[in-house]
């Protein structure tokens, strides 16, 4: 094992261990060694190269991370980063942490792939939005769901919705808020249903939680969106990182997420919007299932939305099936359950798989770092797969990559940057 390698593990775990809260045994199992390895390594004593790259893939620390700039950290001496919400993050169970941890160390590394193609901070970029829209801050003279509701009918406002449907939370997000990243992962069936990471090492990142069955929902999953949304800005501060961990319903969080919530209701259906349906329908249940089909909002959130402005009983979701195909087709990360290589893991698709494959098709990162960064093996047959099925075969890139590997392969070397 190299030594940086080791020292770099060794502080990480201990990071791990004291910030986090994570167990060297929920460790060790999830790196598939022993307790012991993991003592050894923190008295310094070398590991081999397998125990060494299991122990990276769960620290999620770069097999390279002084090549090409890739995963760069702050200092040599911080390879993990603290999230800053202890209290709540720690309420969660260890297989969940672990898997929190793991997240906000990916959200750091695919800011650093960004970062590699554009030279621009997600971070920086979101505040600039965020700051050009002049939208109110928390307002203490009011109650929380006020305050969201508030936030809603600005947002709305500045971006000329009036009362319409938002088409697709998905796309306004990508077209408004440019420096947001959207994370797919696995946080547990008892995780959280999100989780807002915010600084300038991991950007602004938003994971939904894939575990949980109805966030593959397309109208949870634009609720949940909208919610983290919500967060991001009126609970975002420019002088500390933070991250959020969304309905994880402690009590010192409990203003914040009804806040978050009365934000993304509101935001996706204005209340006045709502009771002119249960006039117009007369039906309470007539009222709720229009807006759920119109606006694309979960009917168990309509239903309480109505119980609480208004004091009216909602009969449950009947058992027919409502004609959702709308948000599916708007709402829906095509690269969860369509990804052309289900080799990949969950979190590593999408926006992760694409920067990677760019920056190794412009010869920015080496073949073994673009498959460290998609989670396989450098001799994977993903390798070469990848960038035809998402860039396309005649990619003049691609076909670049290519006849790169081809003169590699008989030790031929041509100065690219010359021709």
């Amino acid at each position: 094992m190299d030594s940086t390698a080791g020292k770099l593990i060794a502080t990480a775990l201990r990071t791990v261990y004291q910030g986090f809260g994570i167990t060297p045994a929920a460790v060790a199992a999830d790196a598939g060694i022993t307790i012991q390895n993991l003592e050894e390594i923190a008295a310094g004593k070398p590991l081999g190269n397998q125990e060494t790259d299991r122990l990276l893939r769960t620290l999620r620390l770069a097999k390279e991370p002084h090549s090409a700039g890739l995963y760069e950290t702050p200092t040599d001496d911080e390879p993990v980063r603290m999230l800053t919400l202890r209290r709540e993050f720690i309420e969660l169970d260890e297989e969940s942490r672990l898997r929190v941890f793991q997240l906000s160390q990916d959200a750091r590394n695919l800011e650093s792939l960004q970062y590699s193609l554009s030279q621009s901070s997600s971070w920086e970029r979101f505040i600039e939005a965020r700051d050009k829209l002049d939208l109110p801050r928390p307002d203490a003279t009011l109650l929380p769901w006020q305050q969201g509701e508030k936030l809603a009918i600005a947002l709305r406002r500045t971006l000329n919705l009036g009362n319409q449907p938002v088409a697709s939370m998905r796309n306004l997000v990508k077209n408004h808020f440019p420096g947001l990243t959207l994370l797919d992962g696995l946080l547990g069936h008892n995780g959280p249903e999100g989780i807002l990471f915010a600084d300038k090492s991991r950007g602004v990142t938003v994971v939904l939680n894939q575990a949980i069955p109805k966030n593959r929902l397309p109208w949870v999953r634009r609720f949940n969106l909208a919610h983290e949304l919500g967060h991001a800005l009126t609970d975002i501060g420019l002088r500390r990182p933070m991250a959020h961990v969304s309905r994880h319903m402690s009590d010192s969080q409990f203003e914040v997420e009804q806040r978050a919530n009365a934000f993304a209701a509101y935001f996706l259906c204005p209340r006045n919007v709502l009771l002119d349906f249960v006039d117009q329908f007369q039906d309470s249940r007539k009222a709720v299932e229009h807006v759920v089909v119109n606006y694309g909002l979960p009917y168990t959130t309509v239903r309480t939305i109505l119980k609480n402005v208004a004091n009216l009983e909602v009969p449950p979701q009947p058992a027919s099936e409502l004609d959702l195909d709308r948000w599916q087709q708007m709402e829906s990360e095509p690269s969860l359950e369509e990804f052309p290589l289900n080799q990949i893991p969950m979190e590593y698709r999408s926006n992760m798989a694409r920067m990677a494959t760019e920056l190794f098709l412009l010869a920015s990162i080496t073949r073994d770092q673009y498959a460290w960064t998609l989670g396989l093996d450098s001799d994977s047959s993903v390798v070469i797969e990848l960038p035809r099925l998402l860039f396309g075969p005649g990619c003049p890139a691609v076909l670049f990559s290519e006849l790169r590997e081809i003169l590699v392969a008989n030790n031929i070397e041509i100065d690219f940057s010359r021709t």
